[in-house]
């Protein structure tokens, strides 16, 4: 879609009530589009890298957004879907580890140290788990 087409469109959205969907897809909700008119969203398509997905949600729930949001996600049985949600849940718990460790004895969660998260977005040595998982 040409930008004078999207900006149409995202215009349509936002005053328009006859205009109810608009389907895009996670590569361009992504990228910089404000789409706070929208309150339900539809996940149809699961990426391995669930910042995506996290990025495309954001469109619609960010600041300004008004109206209560809700946000399914569609996924067949025994299908690669189900493989990829796993993935993205390690994914998570690694970034988590990552930019956090256990303080004293309430388990209070602290901000990581900057040349631990270094470390695992260059990839140096030892793998970024292990290193966090050391550190705690």
């Amino acid at each position: 879609m040409k930008a004078h087409q999207r900006d149409a469109a995202l215009r349509a959205l936002e005053n328009d009530n006859e205009c109810t969907i608009l389907l895009a897809s996670l590569g361009v909700c992504a990228v910089g589009l404000n789409l706070t008119a929208a309150n339900q969203i539809i996940l149809s398509d699961t990426w391995w890298a669930p910042a995506i997905e996290d990025q495309a949600v954001d469109r619609v729930h960010r600041l300004g957004q008004t109206k209560e949001t809700r946000v399914f996600r569609l996924i067949m049985d025994d299908s690669i879907e189900e493989n990829t949600i796993r993935i993205q849940q390690e994914k998570r718990k690694l970034m988590k580890l990552a930019f956090s460790e256990k303080v004293g004895k309430r388990d209070k969660v602290q901000t990581g140290r900057l040349a631990d998260i270094q470390r695992l977005l260059r990839g140096d040595g030892d793998n970024g788990a292990a290193a966090a998982a050391a550190s705690n």
